[in-house]
């Protein structure tokens, strides 16, 4: 079940991306990088997921839920701030959950016909 963000208070939900500084890479190893992310989300329970991956132009994402958009700003600073000279970007896409332009609200009610149309 997907909760109803706006009646839980929340009015952003950030799609949060960044890409690791080329020479950080070869003084952070693999552990002490997922350690580091790990000690940063544990402080932040606004965090709903966070990942690797790979897709325009960007190799790290994290989703968040806010407040407002002073929540979200505070949370970008403390981020560019956790991340300052390991990241060599970071951007987001912000999206309102409160505005009345959304053709389709996030639900998972037609994965089981996509699943089963896959199988």
């Amino acid at each position: 079940m997907i909760p109803d963000f706006s009646r839980l208070g929340i009015e952003i939900i950030a799609f949060t991306f960044g890409v690791w500084a080329p020479n950080m890479m070869k003084d952070y190893a693999d552990d002490a990088r997922i350690e580091k992310a790990q000690s940063f989300i544990s402080k932040h329970p606004n965090v709903l997921f966070a990942s690797s991956g790979l897709g325009l132009g960007m190799e790290r994402m994290i989703i968040t839920a806010h407040k407002n958009y002073s929540d979200y700003d505070e949370f970008m600073r403390q981020a560019g701030n956790e991340w300052e000279g390991l990241l060599t970007r970071l951007e987001s896409f912000s999206i309102s959950v409160k505005t009345a332009a959304v053709p389709m609200p996030f639900t998972l009610r037609n994965l089981m016909e996509y699943v089963r149309k896959t199988e």
